[in-house]
């Protein structure tokens, strides 16, 4: 795939997963769920990015996650319109809204359809954290401790979430090793699906399709599209999150 064509691809993906979670907090009536942080990781890897997006200073408390969820009765309805907003907020601007939090969610996707695999395969899938994430969510947790985050896993038909503090404890203890992935040298962290808990039930399965692009050389590459879908959230999710 063309150079660029693949960030592409991969980006949209994530911002598919990352709105479909946000869609299925906010069909519970009493819950705001937004976006806060940026998708594809220049909001706190390079001030230089973020300048030339015309983003202002977003790393001052590592990596902001990708959603914050809230409960109406303990913000204004002018924090509400502000909401909308953050995302495109200053830390400085953002800090007072974040503190009212109720949780937030890092959100990953992966082109699995995992019912597909157990049934086939017979082996749970995992989570997926790459080691470069580890740090600047770690310290976001830290600024904000208040507020637990959750690693969410989006395959096409299920979805999971996982305790930040689950994940920081099993490194602490081994029970979860990093593994260095060769096609772009990397240490990732997997979880077993088994330490989370069940996220979301999808009611209607996305849509997967190929677009095919024509890159700058003349070349045309065909790539993976995910669209539609919709997931509500589990009992289970609703019974492990401080949601009420």
């Amino acid at each position: 795939m063309p150079r660029g064509s693949d960030f592409e691809a991969r980006w949209n993906e994530g911002s598919w997963a990352e709105h479909l979670i946000i869609a299925a907090f906010n069909d519970i009536p009493e819950i705001l769920a937004v976006q806060f942080g940026i998708t594809d990781g220049t909001a706190y890897t390079s001030t230089a990015a973020m300048t030339a997006r015309g983003l202002p200073v977003q790393n001052q408390h590592g990596k902001r996650p990708d959603i914050l969820v809230f409960h109406k009765d303990q913000i204004s309805f002018e924090e509400i319109e502000e909401l909308q907003r953050i995302v495109v907020m200053s830390d400085d601007d953002a800090d007072q809204l974040v503190y009212k939090a109720l949780l937030a969610v890092e959100a990953e996707f992966s082109p699995y359809a995992y019912q597909h695999r157990l049934e086939n395969y017979g082996k749970e899938l995992s989570f997926t954290i790459k080691d470069e994430d580890l740090k600047p969510l770690q310290v976001w947790q830290n600024f904000f401790p208040h507020c637990p985050l959750y690693i969410a896993q989006i395959y096409t038909d299920r979805s999971y979430a996982l305790p930040f503090s689950t994940l920081l404890e099993g490194i602490a203890d081994g029970s979860i090793r990093g593994k260095m992935e060769r096609a772009y040298n990397k240490k990732v962290y997997y979880p077993p699906m088994s330490k989370g808990f069940e996220l979301g039930i999808f009611r209607e399965f996305p849509e997967i399709s190929s677009q095919v692009i024509l890159d700058k050389y003349g070349k045309y590459t065909a790539f993976r599209s995910v669209s539609g879908g919709h997931l509500t959230l589990a009992e289970e999710a609703k019974n492990c999150l401080p949601l009420f």
